[in-house]
């Protein structure tokens, strides 16, 4: 029989402030503050797409959209204006230490459908020289393209983001570099029938990362697999039912596969928020109780 651990109620009352502290102002590298603590080794969301916290650390270094995502979490954007609207904009700045970058986004919206495109670029050499990565190649570019479309009582999409880091990196002995390149996908459906409102998510996030600096236990190639599948099910706002499965597999020198998945009940009833679920990891479980409360 698989061990069950009782884990103590959390009262959460007051949401954990985000702080983004760089280290350089090019915006290439930096760490988040989350509720006073560094978020590291933690799942984050940009929009609708799902970056593994294992490398992938720092929204900014990704460009303003992703980071505005970060910050301002998921926007609700189903039910979608019949009406016609084609937006763009471009954005291109420069500065000391070789700073160059350039932004633009490209979207339209009509007859429930929605289209976004988005490209960015960053080079610039830090102020030591310590970011350059001795080529053409701007040391940071992002690709993102999504598809929304609402109809009726359903309302689904898909969206795709690459992103390209070849940054040189501070290093005593000699120049440090970050090679990455990440491919994260979300594909979504959401559907309402009578009182009773289903979603279904999908997240596929690929990263392939090397290091090389003096401090690096590892300097070869890893690679980074990560798989999530949730399920939901809500009735008047007031009673969810979900599951959420979950596969990470990380490669070094050897293959390390972690799955876990959580089962989960919610109410929302008043100023009073309850959550029950029990999460499996590997072969442990854990049931797990959260109590909230709402204050206007």
């Amino acid at each position: 029989m698989k061990p069950l651990t009782f884990l103590m109620v959390q009262v959460v009352i007051l949401a954990q402030p985000i702080e983004i502290v760089p280290f350089d102002w090019g915006g290439q590298f930096g760490y988040v503050s989350r509720g006073g603590a560094i978020m590291w080794n933690q799942d984050w969301r940009s929009n609708r797409l799902l970056f593994d916290g294992t490398w992938a650390i720092y929204p900014r270094m990704y460009g303003h959209e992703i980071e505005a995502g970060f910050v301002d979490g998921m926007i609700d954007s189903s039910g979608l204006d019949d009406s016609t609207l084609v937006m763009s904009y471009f954005k291109y700045d420069q500065g000391d230490y070789l700073l160059d970058r350039f932004s633009f986004g490209a979207g339209y919206i009509g007859q429930g459908r929605q289209v976004h495109l988005h490209g960015f670029k960053r080079t610039y050499a830090g102020t030591f020289n310590q970011y350059s990565n001795e080529t053409f190649q701007p040391i940071q570019q992002t690709y993102i393209i999504s598809y929304e479309s609402d109809k009726g009582k359903d309302n689904g999409g898909i969206s795709l983001g690459h992103f390209n880091t070849l940054s040189g990196l501070a290093d005593s002995t000699s120049r440090g570099l970050i090679d990455s390149r990440i491919t994260t996908s979300n594909t979504f459906w959401n559907h309402d029938f009578g009182n009773f409102h289903s979603k279904i998510s999908i997240d596929q996030f690929l990263q392939r990362y090397r290091a090389d600096h003096s401090i690096s236990a590892f300097t070869g190639v890893r690679y980074s697999t990560r798989s999530r599948l949730v399920g939901e099910l809500k009735w008047k706002d007031l009673v969810t039912a979900g599951t959420e499965l979950n596969k990470r597999s990380v490669r070094q020198d050897s293959l390390i596969t972690t799955l876990w998945n959580l089962f989960y009940l919610k109410g929302n009833i008043s100023f009073i928020d309850l959550k029950i679920g029990i999460t499996q990891v590997d072969d442990k479980s854990n049931i797990n109780y959260q109590f909230g409360l709402k204050y206007p």
